[in-house]
Order: structure tokens, then sequence, then C-alpha cells
């Protein structure tokens, strides 16, 4: 979002709209390209949302977003400003498009939802939360198909997603791909050196998806790669580490919680690993590792919706001991590591590029209009 924002800020007035967790005290570096950034703040409440749910029978991840005063915020922008067009970030905030009369909308996906909530109701053991999460899906499901329907335009971040809204639309037309990008400046590409058995892993443990790779990765995976090489070190970076750090009992694990900058561990890690089993869009971490001249080892599902190829720009493993057997040829062949790094740098300067990507969403906008 803040690349979309960045790059059509260069040619069009933008006026930012949002929700916060927190108090922001500093806009940096949003307010040089944001006209006027409105931020209203709605604190988690965790409990009071879960029994609107049970009690509304409306969608989880709507509810958890619904806020009076950020509605009133939206009413004071829209009537004292003259706007061309909007753009709604995930289908959970479509609730706020009634708000807007008289000029278009576009929804910008990301994932489709319901289809994650599905895999979370099918990876998961305990009956109760198979049943909520079967609900979630039902009236997930029933608002994005709506959502699709009532927006002027409807952007995908891979071709597979996008087919399945054009197919339940039977409009090729009102959707369009523009993928998730990378800035390329920023992640430059550094080809790697002499190795130091470093592996990245970045997630953060508020996120069910990440919880799952995490936990899939410290029982099944890593076990095996310390079996074969015993002075391996996994660096895991992300949000909200404190939820594992208690538990955590393997040896060569270190946590960097809440870290300014991700592009230091980039560097000196000699590859990223992505064992996702539950997901939904593209993964924003591949892509930028894949520019940086990190190489990669994923699942199917971690680069699901993107153009590699396996072993021509990063690897590919669903088990755990096939994971475990990628993660050590890239440790141990020099060679296979800067081959893969060398091509998935080409692929990402043709194919995702934040410039490119947003001019492609900036067209599609001016053609709307």
């Amino acid at each position: 979002m803040f690349n979309i924002i960045k790059h059509l800020s260069k040619k069009h007035e933008v006026i930012l709209a949002c929700l916060s967790d927190q108090k922001i005290f500093d806009y940096s570096p949003l307010s040089e390209y944001c006209r006027e950034i409105k931020v209203v703040v709605k604190k988690p409440q965790l409990m009071r949302d879960i029994i609107g749910f049970i009690l509304s029978g409306g969608p989880y991840n709507v509810i958890r977003y619904s806020s009076g005063l950020f509605r009133n915020t939206l009413i004071e922008l829209l009537e004292s400003r003259k706007f061309d067009l909007v753009q709604i970030e995930f289908p959970m905030m479509w609730q706020y498009a009634g708000l807007v009369k008289d000029f278009p909308i576009v929804l910008d996906m990301h994932n489709i939802e319901y289809q994650l909530i599905r895999q979370m109701k099918e990876s998961s053991s305990n009956i109760l939360k198979k049943l909520l999460y079967g609900w979630e899906e039902v009236q997930l499901r029933r608002l994005e198909h709506n959502a699709w329907q009532e927006c002027d335009l409807c952007v995908a971040v891979s071709d597979r997603e996008r087919d399945i809204m054009s197919a339940h639309l039977k409009n090729d037309n009102k959707v369009i791909t523009i993928p998730n990008g990378v800035d390329l400046e920023r992640f430059e590409y550094v080809p790697k050196k002499n190795s130091e058995k470093r592996i990245l892993f970045i997630g953060s443990m508020d996120y069910i998806p990440t919880i799952d790779s995490t936990d899939y990765l410290l029982k099944e995976i890593f076990p095996i790669i310390l079996s074969k090489i015993k002075d391996v070190k996994l660096h895991i970076v992300g949000r909200s580490l404190w939820k594992i750090r208690e538990t955590l009992n393997i040896e060569g694990v270190t946590l960097h919680e809440n870290v300014p900058d991700i592009i230091p561990f980039l560097r000196k890690a000699d590859l990223l690993i992505d064992p996702l089993r539950i997901g939904a869009g593209t993964r924003l971490k591949i892509l930028e590792a894949m520019a940086a001249g990190t190489p990669v080892v994923t699942t199917s599902k971690g680069c699901e919706g993107t153009l590699v190829k396996n072993r021509e720009h990063l690897l590919i493993a669903d088990s755990p001991a096939d994971f475990a057997d990628a993660v050590l040829k890239l440790l141990t062949d020099r060679d296979l590591s800067d081959s893969l790094t060398v091509k998935a740098r080409q692929l990402v300067e043709e194919q995702y590029s934040w410039e490119k990507c947003v001019q492609k969403l900036a067209a599609a906008m001016r053609e709307l209009l």
C-alpha cells in the first residue's frame, strides 16, 4: 500500500484515510506522498469483537475493522473535498463503500479472504474453531462476492485469483492483475560471498498462516537440518515473537523482534525460507529476497500466484525432508545458489518492479474515469 501511494503520488494527489491500533505521531515518509492523512485509532478488543461476531452473524474480519469514528471521518472527507476516485484496500473495508456516491471505487483485494479462512478451517483440529471458521467463510464469501459485483474495478494480486473473480462475475474486463511488487532501488542485488550457514525466516506471530509455518519449521524441518549440519543458524525476524520465545528450546535459533529494517538480515543470510502451508495472494518477502540476491526455499503454497519456476528462480519443496534437503543443497552448492539469484533478480526486474505495477494500475484508473 505504501508503494502504491508513493508511485501514484507522482502524478496524482493522494489523501489517505486509515485505521491504526495506536496513535501515530510521525507520518514520515508517508507525509511526503500524501496531501493529507487521516488516522483513526481503533484499539483491538478481541472479546468484544468475538461476541459481536457470534451475536450479529456478520464476518468477524469486518466487525474488527468497524468504527463509527472512522465512518464519520470518511463522511466529513467526502463532503469537504472533491475526489475523482476512491481505492479501498481489502474487502473487510468494503463496509464503508456505501458512503461513496458519485465517483468510481477501486477494490484492491490482496487475497481472496474466504479461501484463506477455508484453509484455516481445514487445517484446524479443534471442532469449535472449525465451526467458527466455517461460519466466517460463509459470511466472508457473501461479502466478497457482493463487493466484486458492486465495485467499478477489482484488483487481484495474481492471475489465479483474477480468474476466480472473473469467473464469478462472468466479466473478464472488470478484474485486473496488479502483482505485489518490489522497490528495486531499496532491495539492491548483492551477490552472496562465503557461506556462514545463516538461514532467515521472516514472519509475524499475529498472523495464523505464519504461526502455522513457524510451528512446521521448528518442529519438523529445522531438526532435520540440524542433524545434518551442526553449526547452522536460524534467524527469525518479525513481530510478536514473544509468543514463541518461552517455548523455544532449539539450539541455533535467534529471534529478532520489531526490527527497523529487513535489508541487513537479507544481506547476512545465506538463504530465505518460507515453509508456508496456509495462504492466499502472494508473498512480498519472497520477491524482496529474490531482488536482493538472497536465494529462496519455499513450498508450492509459498510461491503460489507468481511466475517463479522451481530450480530456475528458487527451490520448491513440500515435505519436511525435501524442504530440509533443499536448504542443505543451497548451503553447500554456491554455483546453484548464484544461478538461482541471478535469474530471480531478472524475473523481478521484468515483472515485479513497483514502478511498472503502479503504472498499470494508474492506466486502469484513467480508463475507468
